[in-house]
């Protein structure tokens, strides 16, 4: 490429824009962008021109000029593999980074035909030692008008101010922001300081180095078939004598006998984790299960081989069948779904799958670390009697019918016991399962379910939870009261006040054109400076007049879920707070 060819002028610019190639599966069209990194010291990940780019961008642009690239967001933000690490920091200790705006979420109706996710990163030379400053983050999330009229926008949960010391010191950090909501860190927090299950288990990777005794679990990899004339063909003394599950015929919770296939005969390019072919094991493919956002695991007692789309976990100790029974349940819960989500690098933003570092990043801890560790104990022994029930009657039924929705309904929440999780948190789980997961990343002709359209029941509903929790930080006797004002086509208006006496009706209902432009008239009227009457543009606006604060929301479910409903009210009571208290610094 000319572009980093020596004799490319050495000029100075006030502003670099572009769009920079990403990977090249041909060698060739990387070879000068390679030799010249290599010449300058500057690391390339995986080969990603885009990252020869961004390091020559720096010599051709002024000391205060700026840089501003479509980047791909993977490689950038979400890779969490050492190499794209250290080069990340590297170019984030070499910059000032002004807005990063991730576009993961949109990229199907943003860029038709879009292959990868991108990122817009606006950034200046480091001409300085500069301090812990903050830049902006954007998430900007998919919605209908986005889909109709090509026009963004963002709400103040998709716009973030991150510290680049965090970016820095945790890598995860990118991914998370993406979905998180407020609801989602306070809950994230918690787990995080429980023991992992990488303290428990150990990787075959680094067992097979010493193959010493020890009381960790390993987990390992299937084996791989040649798949060429170069590779050199092994032999296993195992796989050919013990029966072989194929990935295609998996099946969560437990592995019925009869999808299992005759021992496989092929040459094989690596032996895999041949101790993980025995039972008792835990099994856990690579890919996710996409009609629900939920990994997939099977506890099973039979020997059976398996390809490297599959992961084993086993012990050498004997007495940990219940332990890797109710491993194999929190897997497939609702809750570890949501964990992955948040904490894995690809699942909200790229290819919905979960490698082996990041499987072991799940928070496995032990009955005492629990805040309540009887009832902790309790739900544990109640998973291990359903599995038991479920290795029972494994053969029983055809394949598929098993569990049925109520016996999963009841591992779930026996879960949630486990950990010991609040109301309010299983509700935010249990909305990021039901609406988040599946509207991730949609296609330009998908209708996901945070677009659908709501409906006086899930208005009601949302109200309930958001007047019981600011009911919670009133002082005694004192009650709210809500008039929901929904006569437009696409906008619902709340109006809250907390009136002298306890109302009579907590919420009241008007669904006419009359009243909700009545209600945009003493908006505006009460506000000093005028605002576009386009409320759409601004799908969470919260506004005070006289004693009543108003709310206006879109009429699509991502507004309505009743998580959102508990962030409301927590912004609500944060924005009260600093009004009471403006010269507090804030966290």
């Amino acid at each position: 490429m000319i572009f980093f060819s020596e004799s490319t002028p050495k000029e100075k610019f006030d502003i670099v824009l572009g769009n920079p190639p990403w990977v090249s599966r041909k060698r060739s069209d990387i070879l000068s962008a390679t030799a010249w990194c290599k010449a300058h010291n500057y690391p390339m990940p995986a080969d990603e021109l885009a990252w020869a780019f961004v390091w020559k961008g720096l010599h051709h642009v002024k000391s205060a000029g700026t840089i501003a690239f479509l980047l791909p967001a993977m490689g950038f933000l979400h890779n969490h593999s050492e190499s794209s690490i250290q080069a990340r920091n590297l170019w984030l200790e070499q910059i000032f980074l002004k807005r990063v705006i991730n576009f993961s979420d949109i990229r199907f109706l943003l860029f038709d035909g879009a292959v990868r996710p991108t990122a817009l990163c606006l950034f200046q030379p480091s001409v300085k030692e500069l301090h812990d400053y903050r830049f902006d983050y954007w998430c900007p999330k998919a919605d209908p008008l986005l889909q109709t009229t090509r026009m963004l926008t963002m709400n103040r949960g998709d716009k973030v101010s991150l510290k680049i010391s965090m970016v820095l010191h945790e890598p995860t950090a990118w991914g998370r922001y993406l979905w998180m909501t407020n609801r989602d860190m306070k809950l994230f927090g918690w787990p995080s300081s429980l023991s992992k299950l990488h303290k428990k288990i150990e990787k075959y990777i680094d067992y097979k180095k010493h193959l010493k005794n020890t009381t960790k679990w390993i987990i390992g990899q299937g084996f791989q078939p040649v798949t060429n004339s170069n590779d050199k063909p092994k032999v296993s003394k195992i796989v050919p004598k013990i029966p072989f599950l194929d990935a295609n015929d998996f099946q969560e919770w437990v592995i019925p006998s009869a999808t299992l296939k005759k021992p496989c005969t092929s040459p094989l390019r690596r032996l895999g984790f041949e101790k993980g072919y025995y039972g008792p094991h835990v099994l856990i493919p690579k890919g996710i299960n996409r009609k629900n956002g939920c990994l997939r695991a099977a506890y099973s007692k039979e020997d059976f081989s398996f390809r490297h789309a599959i992961q084993s976990i086993i012990s050498f100790s004997k007495g940990d069948a219940s332990k890797l029974k109710l491993l194999t349940v929190i897997l497939n819960s609702r809750f570890a779904a949501w964990f992955y989500f948040h904490e894995t690098s690809s699942l909200g933003s790229d290819r919905p799958l979960v490698d082996e570092n990041q499987l072991l990043s799940l928070p496995f801890p032990e009955l005492n670390e629990l805040p309540d560790s009887a009832a902790a104990n309790r739900a544990e022994k109640a998973i291990v009697r359903i599995v038991d029930d479920l290795l029972l009657e494994k053969d029983e039924l055809l394949q598929g019918q098993l569990p049925n929705d109520e016996t999963i309904e009841r591992l779930n929440r026996l879960v949630y016991q486990y950990y010991g999780l609040t109301e309010d948190e299983i509700t935010v789980i249990e909305d990021t399962i039901k609406y988040v997961l599946p509207s991730i990343q949609p296609s330009a002709k998908a209708l996901p379910p945070l677009w659908s359209k709501t409906n006086q029941r899930h208005w009601q509903e949302y109200m309930k939870v958001l007047s019981a929790t600011l009911e919670s930080w009133l002082i005694p006797n004192c009650y709210l009261s809500a008039t929901l004002t929904a006569g437009h086509p696409y906008l619902v208006l709340i109006g809250l006040r907390i009136p002298s006496k306890r109302p009579q009706r907590a919420l009241v209902i008007n669904e006419t054109h009359d009243a909700f432009n009545a209600a945009l008239s003493r908006i505006n009227a009460g506000l000093r400076q005028k605002i576009s009457r386009n409320f759409y543009l601004v799908p969470d606006l919260r506004i005070f007049v006289n004693d009543t604060l108003y709310l206006i929301k879109p009429k699509i479910m991502r507004f309505w879920t009743k998580s959102a409903a508990l962030n409301d009210a927590d912004a609500i009571v944060a924005d009260l707070q600093s009004a009471r208290h403006p010269y507090e610094k804030q966290g």
